[in-house]
């Protein structure tokens, strides 16, 4: 079974982001996505983007995916609520070390 994972960079040059998509074959093979089809890359090789998006571009395709029924595994919300209490946890553990 492959297993495919979506990577976004950020490239302030390029005043956007670079979207990778690659899966890894049972293998071990590592394969990136390009719009002109899949190329081999190999374990832990370097590729270049399978899109480059704007800002605006990444939001609607973030926007036409929840459109579509398509949810983050953890919502924004709670993602941001998870973080917040790890913060403060972190803080309380320095400020209060003795």
């Amino acid at each position: 079974m492959d297993n495919w994972k979506v990577q976004i960079i950020d490239r302030p040059g390029m005043f956007g982001k670079d979207l990778h998509i690659f899966r890894t074959d049972h293998t071990g093979e590592m394969f990136h996505l390009y719009s002109k089809g899949e190329e081999q890359v190999g374990k832990g090789g370097y590729a270049d983007a399978s899109l480059h998006l704007t800002e605006e571009m990444l939001q609607g395709l973030a926007d036409q995916l929840l459109s579509m029924g398509i949810k983050p595994q953890q919502g924004f919300v709670e993602g941001k609520l998870e973080a917040t209490e790890k913060h403060l946890e972190d803080m309380r553990t320095l400020v209060f070390k003795k």
